[in-house]
């Protein structure tokens, strides 16, 4: 129930030209989309953090099934990472036997009350399950009414956590705040296609690829068709993907000598790989081929009447990985001061600009590097990731662990064969000293989200060091080898998930 620490690590050098630009958008997207809450959501949302018991509900319902077609609840126990001693972590899956005892003993993380509502329908519209559990239901009004539970700490600001909100509102009839962005605006935030729009608007067109949208095929194939020329790639993406999924990055020299309806003839195929279908719409852009490195920029924006300003926690450097660009790490980040500098002040100001319209929680920056060097290169921004998500959480492990002064750390996720059959429990055994335990000080590897053992034979893990090189080593050596020892199998990146 204390508050999590957030850092602001750097300090974004903003004109007041760029802060008044941003406040003009703002008026302006106010009056043009409809981005606010609801008005008997009104009273849930978050105007401060209080001290208080929380419920952290990692959510999905939102992501579209088209997007991601498969089931992720195996990364509800995310949530944990957020977790400390009174508040309430609600999963689907009941949690992994002997984590807990890790999360509190090992880590000193406090303890926490598991709730475990059965999948009635799709297990990704976890907020619904809760209530509709009438065990469940009961626990968490009881929390509300005895237990001061006043705040719901989602992954993102989902239409049914809001809804879930409301409806432990009235039946407890104790207040309850959400501490995240409302749905409408949620759901834009993450829509890559109006935050390219949004991106050009601020800092101009070359500042990011070329792109277009369309709902026909007809119109997207045109928009493959032009882009093809100025790209040696094009890139397809369902505007709501996420995780790496829903998108496809196609060689343009297999368009560029065709017709428009040849094009039109070969789309059909493609886009049927991602689940698009004709009436919804395909951001359709360039996708950049001279990439030097893929940061994300970690931001935190908090509650309240009198808008504390964005807090810009970390610069990442994501390792992505195949053919389909899938996340598989993530490390803290060092560039260029320049480079930083103009960073830092991109995602800034995109943060405020959310702010300013609402917007409470965590959220993410995507981008690239592109040019000849990582000391005079530009970065372009691709996509904002409104919610908690694979590089955010560790982070703020990471904080919690070392009062917010971490050593070198490598943060990553592979595949094992055979680990879906080893137990949690055996798996902290065989990797015995190793484990971080700060009841001695000792240890260089931290275990979270369990639940990918038993589902998708996967580790989520952090590697840490005296130095860069020493935890790149753990990350990408030791770990995989100890794994391999343990269940004869072989280790490697992971197939597509959400981050």
């Amino acid at each position: 129930m204390s508050h999590l620490p957030i850092i602001a690590r750097f300090a974004p050098p903003v004109t007041e030209t760029q802060v008044a630009q941003v406040e003009a958008l703002a008026v302006e997207l106010s009056q043009t989309q409809e981005l606010d809450l609801d008005e008997t959501l009104r009273p849930l949302a978050g105007t401060e953090w209080p001290d208080a018991p929380e419920l952290h509900i990692d959510d999905q319902s939102d992501i579209s099934s088209l997007a991601l077609p498969y089931d992720t609840s195996y990364i509800q126990d995310r949530a944990r990472i957020r977790a400390s001693t009174g508040d309430v972590v609600a999963c689907n899956r009941a949690p992994t036997p002997g984590y807990e005892d890790y999360c509190r003993d090992h880590l000193k993380l406090g303890s926490v009350e598991w709730l475990s509502p059965e999948a009635q329908g799709h297990p990704r519209n976890l907020a619904s399950h809760t209530w509709t559990s009438r065990s469940v239901r009961r626990e968490l009004i009881h929390a509300a009414r005895a237990k001061g539970l006043r705040t719901i700490h989602p992954l993102m600001g989902s239409q049914q956590t809001w809804l879930l909100a409301l409806l432990l509102h009235r039946a407890s009839r104790r207040p309850i705040q959400v501490l995240a962005p409302p749905p409408r605006l949620a759901r834009w935030v993450n829509d890559k296609t109006e935050f390219a729009k949004t991106v050009t608007a601020l800092f101009g067109a070359a500042s990011l690829p070329l792109f277009a949208d369309g709902t026909s095929l007809a119109l997207i194939s045109r928009h493959v068709k032009d882009i093809a020329a100025a790209y040696a790639h094009v890139g397809l993406k369902l505007p709501d993907s996420a995780g790496g999924a829903g998108i496809l990055v196609v060689s343009s020299r297999r368009f560029r000598s065709k017709s428009l309806d040849a094009v039109a003839d070969d789309m059909k195929k493609l886009v049927r790989a991602i689940g698009w279908r004709s009436g919804e719409r395909l951001l359709v852009s360039g996708w950049e081929s001279a990439v030097l490195a893929s940061p994300s920029v970690q931001v935190w924006i908090p509650p309240g009447r009198d808008l504390p300003p964005p807090v810009v926690e970390g610069i990442f450097e994501q390792t992505i990985e195949g053919t389909r660009y899938e996340f598989v790490g993530t490390r803290p980040a060092s560039f260029a001061p320049a480079v930083t500098a103009l960073i830092v002040t991109r995602c800034w100001l995109m943060a405020f600009l959310y702010q300013l319209l609402g917007y409470v929680g965590r959220c993410s920056f995507d981008l690239v590097l592109t040019g000849n060097s990582r000391e005079d290169c530009r970065p372009v921004l691709i996509e904002c990731n409104g919610r908690w998500g694979g590089t955010s959480l560790p982070m703020t492990l990471m904080h919690r662990l070392f009062r917010g002064d971490p050593p070198a750390y490598i943060v990553r996720t592979i595949t094992v064969r055979g680990l879906a059959r080893i137990g949690f429990n055996t798996l902290l055994e065989h990797l015995g000293d190793d484990l971080l335990d700060l009841r001695t000080g000792l240890g260089r590897l931290v275990i979270f989200n369990p639940a990918r053992i038993a589902t998708r034979s996967g580790l989520s893990y952090i590697a840490l060091g005296e130095s860069d090189d020493q935890s790149r080593r753990w990350a990408e050596e030791e770990v995989p080898r100890r794994l391999r020892e343990l269940t004869c199998g072989d280790a490697r990146a992971p197939k597509l998930g959400l981050r």
